[in-house]
């Protein structure tokens, strides 16, 4: 089969970035030839022999237009008609499947706003030619699938709600033995209740809200470890800055539970890593699992009130959770059952 994967950068550095590994993994095993379209490459970034990258360069485009015109450059290099099986994990117009990891609509909502600036609109444009062009859409979330029915008038027949797969390699519970070890590693206390949560978009995630709740927690037998992107954070005695942390997967068998107030989470990739890692989640109820977090795998919290999280995570203390060690394969979320299902639902 011939295979065309869409998507703006080949790097190690996010969830769909990530996805495209599996998805180009999963493809190579078939024996499929695989033609990915991108605009950047990194070094780091290594294929597979015969894997074909045809990158599209866009010379000093300015940021905010980069994927608009990457999306006008596609249409004049990736025809799908040559390909048995096109997928774009990127905002493109071009392809016959599309992913929808998310959706600006949504997320100004979320923010309580209205778009505002060109970047806004630009966006919400690139949203709507790629679900106008693909004939089966993939949402991330029955939250995703919402929004893309209310705010932007997709049929639900065209959609397939779709979570990302997890890397059942390295999410698992195969750390357990060393999690004391993993404990002393991150300067986690013996003394204390550890929370984490692993952030770039410090905002959209909720640490602001963090450190008020840990603030008023500073008397509690709690602390907070924050990993990701840099962060200045205030002198207060139960919360560190960890740095960025490749191998998540140590982080999340180490904690206690994972903390993830975000205003808008389209599913929370971090969030079945966690639980695939055997710790508990204590969530908002503005992420992918908000509405459908079983029973025994944590707590959702309503609102964002810094005394309504903080009493959240006293009596999350106080609770007994028990996730299951097959949670991946019962959940659908291996890279098996994620293309089972993607592929059962693609037009050929």
């Amino acid at each position: 089969m011939k295979v065309a994967l869409v998507h703006w950068r080949l790097a190690h550095v996010g969830g769909l970035e990530n996805r495209l590994r599996l998805y180009t993994e999963y493809f190579h095993q078939r024996g499929d030839q695989i033609t990915i379209f991108c605009y950047k490459q990194s070094p780091n970034f290594h294929l597979h022999p015969g894997v074909k990258v045809v990158q599209l360069a866009l010379g000093i485009m300015p940021k905010p237009f980069r994927f608009w015109y990457f999306n006008h450059l596609l249409r004049k290099h990736f025809v799908p008609s040559q390909f048995d099986f096109s997928l774009s994990l990127q905002r493109t117009g071009q392809q016959v499947a599309c992913l929808a990891p998310g959706d600006h609509l949504g997320f100004l909502k979320a923010q309580g706003r209205s778009p505002r600036n060109l970047s806004d609109l630009l966006q919400i444009h690139l949203d709507r030619d790629s679900y106008r062009a693909s004939k089966v859409i993939y949402p991330c979330s029955e939250m995703v699938a919402h929004n893309l029915e209310t705010l932007y008038g997709v049929p639900r027949n065209k959609m397939v709600v779709l979570p990302p797969p997890l890397a059942t390699d390295r999410f698992n519970r195969n750390l357990w033995p060393e999690r004391q070890a993993l404990r002393r590693h991150y300067g986690m206390s013996e003394q204390k209740t550890t929370f984490v949560i692993v952030s770039t978009a410090h905002r959209r995630k909720g640490i602001p809200l963090l450190l008020k709740v840990f603030s008023l927690l500073k008397d509690q037998p709690v602390e907070l470890k924050i990993a990701g992107a840099p962060l200045d954070l205030p002198h207060l005695p139960n919360i560190t800055y960890l740095g960025y942390e490749p191998c998540t997967e140590r982080l999340f068998t180490a904690a206690d539970y994972t903390i993830h107030p975000a205003v808008y989470e389209p599913f929370g990739q971090v969030i079945s890593e966690s639980l695939a890692c055997g710790a508990p989640v204590l969530l908002s109820a503005h992420t992918g699992w908000g509405s459908n977090l079983p029973t025994g795998y944590g707590r959702i919290v309503s609102g964002f009130e810094p005394v309504v999280w903080a009493q959240a995570v006293v009596d999350m203390v106080k609770e007994r959770f028990s996730i299951p060690t097959d949670f991946a394969q019962i959940h659908g979320l291996t890279l098996r059952q994620h293309m089972d299902r993607m592929l059962a639902h693609y037009p050929f």
